[in-house]
């Protein structure tokens, strides 16, 4: 009696041919392992150290003004970059009336003595018209002495770096076109 085998031929070759598949499979991915480890060790081992050279800017700036031998008449204002790069400068003003005890009793107008030239007044601020590089001062805010008689003046100061130029729109809602302050359209 003959016996008939049951198993094709071809499934034996279907099997042998999963085996090497797999096994190329496996062989691939060790390789690409190894390749992506010693490529990691290399760069680990042999790479320089990198510096870094950033260094934060810093903006300042303060007011310097000048008085009469009795401090009754303010007569200059100008405010000076302290900071280590050039910047724009602006200032706010505030005037208030007081009464005999120094308590403020109301607002009082300054605005005639202010906005000599090189400042631009926009808004509640006043803007110097030229960058101010370090150590430098702006020009007087003051157009007139300011008798103080009465009232009590306080400039606040301001300053942001002049490059780049985009900042003091994006900081003060103004533009500076290099001679001319203007507010920023839609603010």
């Amino acid at each position: 009696m003959k016996l008939i085998s049951t198993k094709s031929s071809r499934s034996g070759k279907s099997s042998h041919t999963a085996k090497k598949a797999s096994a190329l499979t496996i062989a691939i991915i060790l390789i690409l392992v190894m390749a992506i480890g010693g490529t990691v060790a290399f760069l680990v081992t042999h790479t320089d150290q990198i510096v870094n050279t950033f260094q934060p800017t810093d903006v300042t700036c303060e007011i310097i003004e000048d008085f009469n031998a009795d401090k009754t008449v303010k007569t200059s204002a100008v405010v000076k970059n302290t900071g280590k790069i050039p910047a724009y400068i602006r200032v706010a003003v505030v005037a208030n009336t007081v009464d005999a005890k120094g308590n403020i009793t109301g607002k009082a107008d300054v605005r005639d003595k202010l906005e000599s030239s090189g400042w631009t007044n926009v808004g509640d601020y006043y803007y110097y018209n030229s960058v101010v590089q370090p150590n430098e001062t702006t020009g007087n805010l003051l157009a007139k002495d300011i008798d103080l008689n009465g009232i009590q003046v306080t400039i606040l100061a301001s300053a942001i770096q002049a490059e780049p130029t985009n900042a003091v729109a994006e900081a003060w809602d103004v533009q500076f076109d290099g001679s001319t302050w203007s507010a920023v359209s839609g603010t």
